[in-house]
């Protein structure tokens, strides 16, 4: 790890595994990981109709978050800061390791956000955000690597989706590296990438 990762860890305590994640120290704005964690292998579909995968995942920093089209209060303004955080970010990433930074929506609600919903949903955020969603097997799949949550009530008369509120760190590897939880502080956020980018 560089110096500059190593401070954060002198001056904050190192914390025990959260369930199946690698040990963490604090950051300004969430947990980063002492040591990166590997994704399973998934494959699901983006808004276009491709297939999105692991390869998919490299090349560039992702911001992952996971919710659903018709969220009307936590989804809307996380992808606002997302998209706020990017745009501070990307010019940056790519002077620093040649790989930019892009947002990554994981629809947890694919009975209703088909790629036409999600194409028009995503479309709307410009570019760099990328939307994907499939099968429940393979979402459990991803969820599961992540150390989330999520649940679908389809009962038409009480149509719930609960999902984690966490947004998630990769490197241009396709690999866990930091996770942020709520309130999502856009500067906070920021300040963490550059330590997390700064330690490889």
């Amino acid at each position: 790890m560089s110096l500059v990762l190593i401070a954060v860890f002198v001056m904050r305590p190192v914390n025990e595994p959260v369930s199946g994640l690698p040990r963490v120290i604090a950051g300004e704005a969430g947990s980063l990981l002492l040591s990166a964690k590997p994704l399973p292998e998934f494959m699901l579909m983006d808004q276009d109709g491709d297939s999105f995968g692991n390869q998919q995942l490299q090349g560039h920093w992702t911001l992952l978050f996971m919710g659903f089209s018709s969220c009307s209060h936590f989804c809307p303004p996380t992808m606002y800061k997302l998209g706020l955080l990017r745009d501070e970010l990307d010019a940056e990433l790519l002077a620093y390791d040649d790989a930019s930074i892009e947002v990554l929506f994981v629809s947890v609600d694919p009975g209703r956000d088909s790629l036409l919903v999600l194409n028009e949903y995503i479309t709307a955020y410009g570019a760099g955000f990328t939307a994907i969603t499939g099968e429940q097997q393979q979402l459990d799949t991803l969820v599961e690597g992540l150390d989330a949550t999520y649940s679908v009530n389809a009962d038409p008369d009480d149509y719930r989706v609960d999902h984690s509120p966490t947004v998630y760190l990769l490197n241009p590897e396709g690999v866990l590296v930091a996770l942020f939880t709520p309130p999502h502080r856009v500067e906070y956020m920021a300040a963490d990438v550059r330590t997390v980018v700064a330690g490889l």
